[in-house]
C-alpha cells in the first residue's frame, strides 16, 4: 500500500527510508516521538499530531488497515516480530537486503484447481520468456 521499498532487519521487515520519513514528518509537524518505558525497555513511541488524510486511500485500503489493526491489537511487539519472521520475503532476504515488493503477494496456501490450470496454461509462455534470458554459452 505504501509503495516504499522494504528491507530485512533483525527484528523484521521495515521501510528502507523509515528514519528519513519519520524525521520529515516530525519536521513538518505531523508526528511527535516520545520515549516510553515498557517491559523494562525504553521505546520510541510515535504520536500523530494531525488527522489522517483518508482521501489518499481507497475504501479497500482503509478496510485492510482496520483489519490488520484488529488482528494486531492484542499482540505484543515480540509477538509481531516473531510473526514477521514467518514472512517469506524476510526469510529469504539477507540483513539490510531489499525485499522485492511483489513478494507481499506470495501466500502459504495451496493453489486452487483453477489457479493450477491457469499456471499450466501459462507455462509455455513462461518457458519462452525465460528462454530468452538464459545465459548464452561461450563457444571456443
Amino acid at each position: 500500500m505504501t509503495g516504499h521499498e522494504y528491507i530485512a532487519l533483525e527484528r523484521g521487515p521495515a521501510p528502507k527510508y523509515k528514519m528519513g520519513i519519520i524525521s520529515r514528518m516530525i519536521q513538518d509537524g505531523d508526528l511527535a516521538v516520545r520515549k516510553h518505558e515498557a517491559f523494562g525497555n525504553v521505546q520510541d513511541r510515535a504520536f500523530a499530531l494531525r488527522e489522517p488524510k483518508l482521501d489518499k486511500f481507497t475504501k479497500e485500503e482503509i478496510q485492510l488497515v482496520h483489519y490488520v489493526l484488529r488482528q494486531c491489537r492484542s499482540k505484543t511487539g515480540k509477538d509481531l516480530s516473531t510473526l514477521s519472521h514467518t514472512f517469506v520475503g524476510w526469510c529469504l532476504a539477507k540483513e539490510k537486503e531489499t525485499i522485492p515488493y511483489s513478494v507481499a503477494l506470495v501466500g502459504g496456501r495451496e493453489p486452487t484447481l483453477d489457479e493450477i490450470a491457469r499456471g499450466q496454461e501459462l507455462e509455455p509462455l513462461a518457458r519462452e520468456c525465460l528462454g530468452k534470458h538464459e545465459p548464452r554459452s561461450v563457444q571456443a
